[in-house]
């Protein structure tokens, strides 16, 4: 019995079949030419975002921090409320990137770091035909070092999240801030 026949049929249909899926994806493989456009929306709210090339086209750029851009035009007041274990998606209206990491930051009002401790990490998955990631608000410990009792009440934490994507070369950070809970509640 012959196999080179079928296996060689079955390869072919698998290649078309990538190709045909890729056609309908925005340049599959190609780094795209500009950061591209991301919704995040927890629910029915949509949360307001920023990106800012960190390299680009083999330039650095020397931006303002993220976080800290965001509260110059925000009050605190004007941010989503997400409670610990609401849901957070992300959805990328281009090219999945190469790689991607999400970081927590706990911030005081102006967008700086309120506590000298690194950041907490999540582990999201964009997938290949996937633009959607989805994460759930984890409690950040290291908001156990406040001694202000005004710090635990719910929704005076605020949360900053910055989402820093690859392709190829090229790097950008993606920038949103919600208010939360504290990981402890008085």
């Amino acid at each position: 019995m012959n196999l080179k026949k079928p296996s060689r049929i079955v390869i072919l249909v698998a290649v078309v079949l990538v190709l045909v899926l890729c056609a309908g994806h925005v340049a599959c493989m190609a780094t795209p030419s500009e950061p591209p456009d991301i919704t995040v929306r927890s629910g029915a709210t949509e949360i307001p975002w920023i990106v800012a090339k960190n390299k680009w086209s083999k330039e650095p750029y020397d931006q303002l921090d993220t976080l800290q851009m965001i509260m110059r035009t925000s009050s605190v007041s004007e941010l989503p409320y997400l409670k610990n274990e609401e849901h957070v998606t992300i959805v990328i209206s281009g090219r999945v990137p190469d790689s991607f990491t999400l970081t927590e930051y706990i911030l005081r009002e102006d967008g700086t770091s309120k506590y000298n401790t690194y950041g907490m990490a999540y582990d999201i998955h964009f997938g290949l035909f996937n633009r959607t990631a989805e994460f759930a608000i984890k409690p950040n410990y290291a908001t156990m070092l406040s001694s202000s009792s005004w710090d635990y009440l719910p929704g005076n934490t605020i949360k900053g999240y910055r989402l820093v994507c690859t392709w190829g070369g090229n790097m950008c950070e993606y920038a949103f801030i919600i208010r939360g809970d504290a990981s402890l509640l008085f």
